[in-house]
């Protein structure tokens, strides 16, 4: 085999004729002795052929072949082929696996968030894509918006919120898709008119439309006719769409039908004639979805028996047909219309394994929970309404989905439904309206919980409606909540509340919430030694409650912030001490050391501090390295060099590796000892590569790079060796921060930088770095713009250059 033959059998792939380069490709791979390791890359182009001529079955044939399977692009067409059979969740495992460096790389992203789309998790497909939407290829920067558009739009983003995400006007060959966009936008915005002036252009045709994009124009063109009081329009139009030649695709073909159902409303003679026509097609998708429509004419005439018979003989035609899961599914819910359960349950079993888009998962998902709940299989029911409510893709599906949840997960016993009532709220239909009365009082508690507006009215509602129902105590004790959380706090309408619930507490649980209120009100509207007084005075009467670890933790911080250490010392170990294993007692721990530290009484302090910070790395967890940390700073500041040596080689073996922060934290300080020493040239020299392997690290925030250069030039000082200090400092200054960055370090090294410039008598220079802090935005570089002035009055230096 020739490296030419290859080159001539892929030729029609960059004309786009991949039904070409497929017969090619077969005949070079049957008439050639193509063997070992060049076999696998002619049959993955195969494979890329066969997905691209729209042969997915076979291409994913040839791309999971032992000589295929492993190559580098692989990966992608596999996925391609899932997507194309509809199974989407084995086409984003294959798409994942593609390798960041693959040449399918952008195109990865792409189809992924199409995947991640279908898969009704548009969330995770925007995430995907917002970094491409990044790039400086504009070309892949706009399509990468437009496809966020889409997706947005999709899912009922408000248009408000994605006009501003896209660019005023695209030329070129993506105009046509962003033309079909801003229609879209219209749309939703409310000016259908103007939206069925852009779809009508589209529609027509013209340079850069593709058929697919006609066809979707077609469709937004038949819905801004409806909207605008016109329907005998928008079912001409749909009826031109389903008419053409030749025919669009299923997937399209179902929309159009779908459409034509919604608009055959009440059925007409013209739609009917359409439809006989349409019944006896040579196209076999639509035959079965014009007798579809057919079926719900005779429902929507009140006919759903006829309905029914009828799709069960369409089922019997259409078992090898694509579309035979919608065929299922009108069935089912015609059956369940009817009342005829066991069919319902029959024909959920049936349409699960058939099941690949997410508007049919959704469906069986509703079929199995409703068999269930007929059965009192409550949580089995909760469970299938929920996975519908995730499937669904309209928000209507979506909200009676979610009712259905939260029925069940009531039946089953779960009080607090969350999830389905939070759906449920944002819906605006007298079903949801009932539903929401049925969950008031959850409902309710679930927005104080989130902190959402509107919690405390329908709480009051519900304690004044409901004065001896028997959760009311909750409801008080959450109005109570609310109002202290209110910015501005108002302590009287605070007082009231928890009144209000201390009256209606009865027993001992109801008590201590009442009495742990009292406390947060003290902590919030008096003054210190007043809520700590409070505080003391819940621990003395409630010792066992599982608060008082949560309260000891927030009373040693009050006291820390005070700076008295010794009160914040006290109960942070009591906290320990009290509750060994609770969450907070490793912190409480952590922090008894540092008040120890700060209570200053010399040495016996550092020993105490020392003693805890032990004790924090001892039992593990979080904070167990940044205690040692802090062991090793205070070896450093009691000149004990080799003790916090030690102990920092200890925490750059730990298993597992310390974090960046810390690793950054230890070789600052390593640096800082090995040159405060001064015992060697060695030791120096390891104490400046200590800072060089920070400076050096491209992974590092820059912050972190200059404070290690700023630390590296003050030690340099220190040695003496000035020159090299300046440089090190001059250096930081040359990579200004970005806005809303830390600016610390950089400010820092320039006063450093300044200090020494101004000892040496070199005031015009000094100017200079004080002119470089000023470029920087924020307080400390207006600050040094007002030292550039300073200096030069103080210098006698004219100044001729700007400072910002």
């Amino acid at each position: 085999m020739q490296r030419r033959d290859v080159l001539e059998a892929i030729r029609p792939l960059r004309d786009n004729l991949p039904e070409v380069a497929v017969t090619r490709l077969k005949k070079l791979l049957a008439g050639s002795n193509i063997k070992g390791a060049a076999l696998g890359p002619v049959r993955l182009l195969l494979a890329e052929a066969l997905v691209r001529a729209g042969k997915a079955e076979e291409g994913l044939t040839a791309v999971s072949l032992p000589e295929t399977r492993d190559l580098p692009e692989a990966a992608y067409w596999r996925g391609v082929a899932f997507a194309q059979l509809q199974r989407y969740a084995e086409a984003e495992k294959a798409l994942a696996a593609v390798p960041p460096e693959s040449r399918y790389a952008v195109e990865t992203v792409f189809t992924r968030a199409s995947v991640l789309a279908a898969l009704g998790q548009t969330t995770a497909a925007l995430e995907l894509l917002h970094p491409l939407t990044q790039v400086k290829n504009a070309d892949t920067a706009l399509r990468a918006k437009l496809w966020a558009g889409e997706l947005m739009l999709a899912a009922r983003r408000p248009a408000a919120e994605i006009a501003p995400l896209l660019p005023a006007q695209v030329q070129g060959r993506h105009a046509a898709a962003f033309r079909y966009l801003t229609a879209r936008l219209a749309f939703a915005g409310g000016d259908v008119k103007a939206a069925a002036d852009q779809f009508t252009a589209l529609a027509s045709g013209g340079r850069g439309i593709s058929p697919a994009l006609q066809q979707a124009a077609a469709l937004g063109l038949a819905r801004s006719l409806q909207a605008l009081g016109k329907p005998a329009e928008a079912l001409g139009t749909i009826e031109k769409l389903i008419g053409q030649t030749p025919a669009p695709a299923p997937p399209v073909l179902l929309a159009a039908f779908n459409a034509f159902e919604q608009m055959n409303v009440p059925p007409g003679a013209e739609a009917e004639n359409f439809l006989k026509i349409w019944a006896k097609s040579e196209n076999p998708a639509i035959r079965i979805l014009a007798q579809l429509a057919t079926a719900a004419a005779q429902e929507a005439a009140g006919r759903p028996a006829d309905a029914l018979a009828a799709c069960q003989g369409i089922a019997k035609g259409a078992a090898e047909s694509e579309l035979l899961p919608w065929v299922l599914l009108r069935e089912a819910k015609l059956s369940l219309q009817l009342g005829n359960r066991p069919a319902v349950a029959a024909l959920a079993a049936r349409l699960k394994p058939l099941a690949s888009s997410p508007a049919i998962k959704a469906w069986a998902a509703w079929l199995e929970g409703t068999a269930g709940f007929d059965e009192q299989k409550f949580a089995a029911a909760a469970k299938q309404f929920s996975e519908a409510a995730k499937e669904s893709t309209t928000p209507e599906a979506q909200a009676a989905a979610a009712y259905n949840a939260a029925l069940a997960e009531l039946q089953a016993g779960h009080v607090d439904p969350q999830a389905p009532l939070a759906l449920l709220d944002g819906l605006g239909s007298q079903a949801s309206i009932v539903a929401g009365a049925e969950f008031h009082l959850e409902h309710s508690l679930y927005m104080a919980a989130a902190g959402q507006p509107g919690a405390e009215d329908g709480l009051l509602a519900f304690v004044e409606a409901l004065p001896d129902h028997p959760r009311r105590f909750e409801a008080l004790v959450a109005l109570a909540e609310l109002a202290l959380h209110a910015t501005p706090a108002k302590p009287g309408e605070i007082q009231r509340r928890i009144a209000d619930a201390a009256a209606a507490a009865k027993d001992a649980s109801s008590l201590e919430t009442v009495a742990w209120l009292k406390v947060i009100a003290a902590e919030k509207t008096l003054a210190p030694d007043e809520y700590a007084s409070e505080a003391s005075a819940f621990l003395t009467a409630w010792p066992q409650s599982a608060r008082r670890a949560p309260l000891r933790m927030r009373l040693g911080e009050m006291y820390f912030r005070r700076q008295l250490f010794p009160g914040a010392r006290q109960q942070f170990e009591k906290l320990e001490k009290d509750d060994p294993l609770h969450p907070l007692a490793g912190a409480a721990l952590f922090w008894a050391g540092k008040s120890a530290l700060l209570t200053l009484q010399g040495k016996s302090s550092d020993d105490d501090a020392i003693k805890l910070w032990e004790r924090v790395f001892e039992r593990g967890g979080p904070l167990k390295l940044e205690a040692r940390l802090q062991v090793a700073r205070l070896k450093q500041r009691r000149n004990d060099y080799s003790g916090a040596l030690e102990l920092l080689a200890d925490i750059m073996k730990s298993k597992p590796p310390p974090d960046a922060n810390t690793r950054r934290q230890v070789l600052c300080i390593r640096g800082e000892i090995l040159i405060a020493q001064n015992a060697s040239s060695d030791s120096v020299a390891q104490g400046l590569a200590s800072f060089d392997q920070l400076v050096n690290d491209p992974q590092m925030p820059l912050a972190w790079r200059q404070e290690a250069m700023v630390l590296k030039g003050t030690s340099l000082e220190q040695l003496k060796r000035n020159d090299e200090a300046l440089e090190a400092w001059y250096s930081v200054l040359s990579e200004p921060p970005a806005e809303g960055a830390d600016d610390y370090w950089y400010h820092r090294a320039g006063e450093k930088a300044l200090r020494m410039l101004e000892a040496r008598q070199k005031y015009t220079e000094a100017i200079g770095i004080a002119g470089k802090m000023a470029r920087t935005p924020g307080a400390r570089g207006m600050a040094a713009a007002e030292r550039v002035n300073q200096l030069a009055l103080k210098y006698g230096i004219w100044l001729e250059m700007k400072t910002k």
